[in-house]
């Protein structure tokens, strides 16, 4: 239990609109930016050059970064730790039950982006010269895919008294996107096409570098 709630409802639905929305909004920018630049990088219109690489990884940094706070706040109490008193997350808007009942279970996919944000983007740690290659890659698209079907799972739950409705609304105009762009970069080898992968100043396919 996070104890003593720092915020009453209006507030959270505040909240919910000021920054719950804009995480998912800055996913759904950055990821759409991520696919316009991979997609030109396997093609003959690639763009090189420092500022287009600039661009490309900060794109992926931010990205990265409001993944695992998305991911933390559907996740954090049932799988990581237990959250401080001023974390936000799930249970500050759905009653655990229902979380139970309706939040979808955290992908394999979305517990390696969680640990990648950490240890290749939000620290200086040894895993950046540790982690394979295959560990440093980004499948964005499919990343996007399984947070934001996962806030789905809930968001209709969330009570109608918080009035949270540009949150709600991102949501509900993202996830298209993601399964649009997945379904576009399609392939045989991955029944759920698996786009491209980005590993920090290289774009791959993910059959590219072979098995985890």
């Amino acid at each position: 239990m996070k104890g003593e709630r720092r915020l009453d409802k209006d507030q959270l639905a505040r909240y919910a609109d000021d920054h719950l929305a804009r995480e998912v909004e800055m996913l759904r920018w950055t990821g759409s930016f991520l696919a316009a630049f991979s997609t030109l990088s396997l093609s003959s219109r690639s763009i090189e050059g420092d500022i287009a690489q600039a661009f490309r990884e900060s794109s992926l940094e931010s990205f990265a970064i409001h993944s695992r706070n998305l991911i933390d706040f559907l996740y954090l109490q049932n799988y990581y730790r237990r959250a401080r008193p001023t974390d936000i997350i799930l249970e500050d808007y759905v009653a655990a039950s229902v979380i139970k009942d309706k939040l979808i279970p955290i992908t394999a996919l979305l517990k390696d982006a969680r640990i990648k944000a950490d240890k290749l983007v939000a620290h200086l740690s040894l895993e950046r010269e540790t982690f394979g290659f295959y560990q440093k890659a980004w499948m964005f698209n499919l990343i996007a895919v399984d947070l934001l079907e996962a806030l789905r799972s809930v968001v209709d739950n969330i009570p109608a008294g918080f009035h949270c409705a540009r949150f709600r609304r991102s949501v509900s105009r993202s996830l298209p996107l993601f399964t649009d762009i997945a379904l576009r970069q399609y392939s045989e080898d991955d029944e759920r096409g698996p786009g491209l992968a980005m590993e920090f100043g290289m774009w791959h396919r993910p059959n590219d570098y072979g098995p985890a």
